[in-house]
């Protein structure tokens, strides 16, 4: 009798303290709903996916979010006209600048955090524009372009300040990088690429110096057929 009346209890003391934690789980218990809410978030806690940085599709300019695919080369300039376009001739001999009302054909870019940066020409970023899904190989208003990616060399970073930003982290390693996004697709001399698009293009590089320390990269998202 002994030995029944202890199992009794253990399996009495089990059945209330699973009681007690379904009750947790859907927010309420008899004595208080508001502390049982809080005990909720502590035991269910939160399921948050993880943000690879070999497939970042955006950089943030001014406060205001830069998305490749989406943003556009007027929304771009809207944010900060410290912008220059330029297209190589027929013989990438010379090149040719553009204002942003230009009708262009395969047009480059930098963005400078400032106009004395830009007359010096220094700390820019590169910004890839791709062609309009409205215009098939023929020229279209540099103003439609659609940005879809950036370069970024780290030395500028404090020329920039806060006016520029990334959710890549300036400090990864290149053991950091492969544990977040997993084995690249090249990796030689420094240089890690990524192609998450299934493409034959690298979308994400990472170039790391012989201190393993980040020194650019380069972030893009192709859209095009």
């Amino acid at each position: 009798m002994k030995g029944m009346k202890k199992i009794t209890s253990i399996l009495l003391a089990g059945s209330m303290a699973l009681t007690f934690c379904a009750c947790v789980k859907y927010g309420h218990t008899d004595s208080d709903e508001i502390d049982t809410e809080m005990n909720s978030e502590e035991i269910t806690g939160t399921s948050e996916e993880v943000l690879k940085w070999c497939e970042i599709d955006r950089f943030y300019l001014y406060g205001h979010e830069i998305i490749f695919g989406e943003t556009t080369v007027q929304e771009l300039y809207d944010i900060t006209d410290c912008c220059e376009f330029w297209d190589w001739d027929e013989d990438y001999t010379y090149m040719t600048y553009h204002t942003i009302d230009d009708l262009v054909d395969i047009p480059s870019c930098r963005i400078y955090p400032s106009e004395k940066a830009k007359e010096s020409k220094v700390a820019s970023a590169y910004i890839y524009i791709q062609r309009p899904e409205s215009y098939f190989h023929q020229d279209y208003p540099l103003k439609e372009g659609i940005i879809y990616g950036i370069s970024f060399e780290l030395n500028t970073a404090n020329i920039w300040e806060d006016n520029i930003s990334f959710d890549v982290p300036f400090d990864m390693t290149p053991e950091e990088l492969i544990e977040n996004s997993g084995e690249p697709y090249r990796c030689e001399y420094g240089m890690y690429g990524y192609k998450t698009s299934g493409r034959n293009l690298e979308d994400h590089t990472f170039e790391f110096d012989k201190m393993d320390r980040l020194v650019n990269f380069t972030l893009t998202k192709v859209t095009w057929d």
